[in-house]
């Protein structure tokens, strides 16, 4: 058992130096001398866990997926509503941007033009089917317009946040990342999704969210 931990201590290790080093490099001038270097290891340790750049990479990719899948979960039981549980799970994103490297690094692979390689489209599936639910729960319970259908929404809904988290990466290294995903809400999110007679209530961004 000891030895097993130490392996997997040392995996995550090498998967944490990774997005280090990917956020800092970008995929294609990342080599795997980089991430040794970075973790502390030999070459030959990398490889005992990854047989090459593109195993490395997707790992960071599905460790990623799971720390936000995670996340996102403690954030949704936050809501009362299931539009509350939207934009608290908008919230938990970004702060995960902000704060966690192997998050940053996993999302910039996938949207990277020179790492087609990688398992770039996985991640966006899993997202759109996991706010489908939610969204089709905002529908029922009458904070969404009842003419909208739930995967349409996801389908545009995720993209959405992809935009604004790139320009925010390029614009303050997403220093202000958490404010333009409830500026999305606000501006753009609300005003398009919720159902007339709801709008003087859900006019925005819940109270509760934005402190």
């Amino acid at each position: 058992m000891a030895v097993q931990a130490r392996a997997e201590e040392t995996r995550r290790r090498l998967i944490e130096a990774a997005a280090e080093v990917l956020t800092e490099r970008g995929y294609p001038q990342t080599t795997l001398n980089d991430v040794a270097a970075r973790a502390g290891v030999t070459k030959g340790a990398l490889y005992h866990h990854f047989a090459s750049k593109q195993e490395l990479a997707n790992a960071v990719i599905a460790l990623q997926f799971d720390i936000a899948a995670a996340s996102t979960v403690a954030a949704v039981d936050r809501g009362t509503t299931a539009y509350e549980k939207l934009v608290w799970m908008s919230r938990a994103f970004a702060e995960q941007m902000r704060d966690e490297v192997v998050v940053r690094a996993g999302v910039r692979l996938t949207t990277e033009t020179g790492a087609r390689e990688l398992e770039q489209q996985a991640p966006y599936d899993g997202w759109i089917a996991s706010v489908t639910p939610l969204i089709a729960a905002a529908i029922a319970e009458g904070s969404f317009r009842s003419d909208l259908d739930a995967g349409v929404v996801a389908s545009m809904l995720i993209p959405a946040y992809s935009g604004v988290q790139m320009v925010s990466d390029i614009r303050t290294g997403h220093a202000d990342l958490l404010e333009q995903v409830l500026n999305l809400w606000e501006v753009l999110l609300a005003p398009a999704l919720v159902a007339p007679d709801r709008r003087a209530e859900l006019s925005g961004v819940p109270a509760s969210i934005l402190s």
